[in-house]
């Protein structure tokens, strides 16, 4: 595996340089999982001792169940974060992996289509690491089937799922200090809303961005910014 051949030179030891990661408070990654995961399933974030993001090898990552991944059976949404990853230079929002201090591989807890994607483009994959006692690993293991999603039906989840990745790469291209368009934000929001997202995660999400529940059900706006 490569290192991302579509990210610009950065400078070394800086915090775009994947390839030398820097501690990371557990706060950061806690917010990043607050946006699609109840509190309880993420109280294990918070003991975890986080680096990154970094670019880990697959020979590291544990694939033992990669068949059973949701992501491994839809090649479609996977080729949409190909697309991501070419047209961004790379800054896509990075993996969640956890590793016991025992281990010698981690195991991916939310971002396996963004994986998948680096894999196929010959990368490693871009992620913030966990060091976890190995008294959270159940809890960490289970944390992906708390996932947040709108209606029982499988093609809703599908859809918040790929709603909640393009968020998690606006909100991660603005912590990069990269300029994200209001408008942008407001149509991912909008659709969100349309999705059935919980109320009180959508108006949190939206304040982040400037935005209020009450305007992304304002038909004018609507017209104006989803035309």
């Amino acid at each position: 595996m490569t290192e991302n051949p579509f990210e610009p030179t950065v400078r070394k030891g800086g915090p775009a340089d994947y390839s030398d990661p820097n501690p990371v408070h557990p706060d950061t990654i806690y917010l990043l999982m607050s946006k699609n995961f109840p509190p309880d399933s993420i109280s294990w974030v918070k003991r975890a001792r986080w680096t990154g993001p970094v670019w880990v090898p697959w020979d590291r990552i544990d694939t033992d169940d990669k068949d059973k991944w949701a992501a491994s059976h839809q090649p479609a949404k996977v080729k949409e974060f190909e697309t991501q990853i070419k047209a961004h230079g790379g800054r896509v929002a990075p993996s969640i992996l956890v590793q016991e201090p025992a281990s010698q591989k981690a195991f991916i807890v939310d971002g396996h289509h963004r994986a998948l994607a680096h894999e196929n483009l010959k990368q490693k994959v871009l992620a913030y690491l966990g060091n976890i006692d190995p008294k959270d690993r159940e809890a960490a293991e289970e944390t992906h089937s708390h996932q947040i999603h709108a209606g029982s039906d499988p093609q809703n989840k599908i859809s918040m799922a790929d709603l909640m990745a393009r968020w998690e790469d606006l909100w991660y291209r603005q912590e990069l200090g990269q300029r994200v368009s209001c408008r942008d934000a407001y149509k991912v929001l909008a659709e969100m809303r349309d999705a059935g997202r919980e109320e009180w995660l959508l108006d949190l999400q939206a304040r982040g961005f400037g935005w209020s529940v009450e305007q992304l059900d304002n038909p004018f706006l609507r017209a104006w910014l989803c035309d």
